[in-house]
């Protein structure tokens, strides 16, 4: 587990914008200069001037799956974990999409010792899309390390859920051994 902040924003930024299911409304080219700037400083450690570029897209575009990830990564990057968790679980629920800012949810639920819920975050964001696998699964065993029976009844209930998914079983059967 990373613990360090900058590591965290690194892990998290080299990866790309999260993938969401739902892509909505395409952002302007005044927007997507925003969205950059925002990124540029909080990637400088800038975090307050990075909240000011973020505010009128907050307004204008709440909801949108890269606003909200810049949102979350800027909270992240601001160790404020227990932040991350309430904006990446209000804008999952409210756009239904178990993918976005699922990796940087799971993150931050293992540095507030929470693997359990960060084993449930990787699970349904792997159940929704198998092109998660590879942190999904890196994830779960990081949680099983701490709470083996438990994470692997997670697996099993999800096999249950989508008995088609053999990645999930492979998984399971990973786990067990």
């Amino acid at each position: 587990m990373v613990r360090n902040a900058a590591s965290a924003v690194t892990l998290l930024t080299d990866r790309g914008p999260a993938p969401a299911r739902q892509p909505g409304r395409q952002l302007t080219a005044e927007e997507n200069a925003r969205l950059a700037a925002a990124r540029r400083q909080r990637m400088s450690g800038r975090f307050r001037e990075a909240e000011d570029a973020l505010a009128p897209l907050v307004r204008a575009a709440p909801h949108h799956p890269e606003v909200v990830t810049e949102r979350v990564r800027l909270r992240l990057a601001q160790n404020d974990d227990a932040g991350v968790v309430r904006l990446a679980r209000e804008k999952r629920t409210a756009l239904r999409d178990s993918v976005l800012v699922a990796r940087e949810l799971a993150f931050a639920l293992e540095r507030l010792r929470r693997s359990p819920e960060a084993a449930d975050v990787a699970l349904a964001a792997w159940v929704a899309s198998s092109d998660v696998a590879g942190w999904a699964r890196a994830t779960l065993l990081r949680a099983a390390a701490t709470d083996p029976r438990g994470v692997r009844e997670r697996v099993r209930r999800a096999i249950r859920v989508r008995p088609d998914r053999t990645d999930l079983a492979l998984a399971a059967a990973l786990l067990d051994a």
